[in-house]
């Protein structure tokens, strides 16, 4: 339903947009080593790792290469990953290709801040304070999950060494040079020069393209704080005091409240949403994959990861149905003829 949506968005617009870390910039190098055994097979691993932040973690490039043993049997793995933004870089070395992932939601080195600090975060992942340390001259805290199985030794959200330890493996890594707000060179975070999603691209069309997906995520979080001023202003209008939960009755002066004020914008957006989709049908009819169709809508919720005939006629089908809401959306007055136009879907 409609107040659903407007629930979604403003809960979402509650979450404040943080930077990742608590420093600008830092130069990491470390060592890493793990030993394993997997039933008479004995496992190991050696080698080094870097780590580049820039802008608070929006620019974030980590860089391993390690050699492994199996028994007699040595390869060697080289990964690569590169954040700007809430886009990603992942470098596929062995397959001679990078692959970029934009609205990157994915794992980062260190442990991103909730609540306005990351060990608010590390206590909800359960981790425990048990004392201080010092990584290569640089002091940090250390912090212990489920009886010091895990370990690290964290400095503003970096973890400057990190040791796990089970009946059967043992992995070590230890920063070995530490540069705190030290930025590096934007040279520092050129890619390889491998073709990025099939193509080739210079590094400046690469930030620009960042640039642009960065500037959508920032119109995105604008809407979502406009939203959360509406929802105080509401909770005002209906006589709820702070800290208090509203009662049935405000409530409902709440979620109309929000209907009429959010009733422009929103009615706007339904009518966007609609007279794209002849292009968005035209795009998904010629969409041999999933990774097509994605490319069709990025912000599209497919709600099945395979990508066939079955898949394909079902979400033109649901676009068909969507496509004819829009006479009755335009004609719209109010949110409760907004409603109806769909019964029995959201907008």
């Amino acid at each position: 339903m409609i107040k659903t949506a407007i629930a979604t968005i403003v809960l979402t617009g509650m979450i404040q947009a943080n930077v990742r870390y608590d420093i600008k910039s830092a130069q990491l190098e470390f060592t890493f080593s793990s030993i394993q055994k997997v039933g008479s097979v004995t496992i190991e691993k050696k080698g080094s790792q870097r780590v580049l932040i820039d802008h608070y973690g929006k620019q974030e490039l980590v860089e391993r290469q390690i050699t492994e043993k199996r028994g007699i049997r040595e390869h060697h793995i080289h990964t690569l990953r590169y954040i700007h933004g809430n886009v990603a870089y992942n470098v596929r070395f062995k397959a001679g290709r990078i692959d970029r992932v934009e609205h990157y939601k994915g794992q980062v080195f260190g442990i991103m801040k909730q609540n306005g600090s990351y060990e608010s975060m590390l206590q909800k992942m359960q981790y425990v304070k048990t004392g201080t340390d010092s990584v290569a001259g640089q002091p940090c805290d250390v912090w212990e999950y489920r009886g010091g199985r895990i370990k690290q030794c964290i400095y503003k959200g970096l973890p400057l060494k990190k040791e796990a330890q089970t009946n059967s493996m043992h992995e070590l890594l230890v920063a070995t040079k530490v540069k705190i707000n030290t930025p590096p060179s934007r040279a520092d975070f050129k890619l390889p020069d491998l073709p990025i999603d099939g193509k080739r691209y210079t590094q400046a069309q690469l930030e620009q393209m960042d640039s642009h997906t960065s500037e959508h995520e920032q119109k995105k979080q604008q809407s979502q704080d406009r939203a959360a001023t509406l929802m105080q202003q509401a909770y005002q209008y209906a006589g709820v005091k702070r800290g208090a939960h509203p009662t049935k009755e405000q409530t409902k002066i709440i979620r109309t409240y929000m209907e009429n004020a959010m009733f422009p914008q929103r009615k706007k957006a339904l009518i966007a949403a609609r007279k794209k989709i002849p292009l968005l049908k035209s795009c998904y009819q010629k969409a041999m994959s999933m990774k097509e169709a994605y490319q069709c809508d990025t912000d599209a919720d497919f709600e099945s990861y395979r990508w066939g005939e079955k898949e394909k006629d079902a979400l033109l089908k649901q676009l068909e149905a969507k496509e004819k809401q829009l006479p009755c959306i335009e004609k719209a007055k109010n949110m409760d003829e907004i409603k109806g136009c769909f019964p029995k879907e959201t907008a």
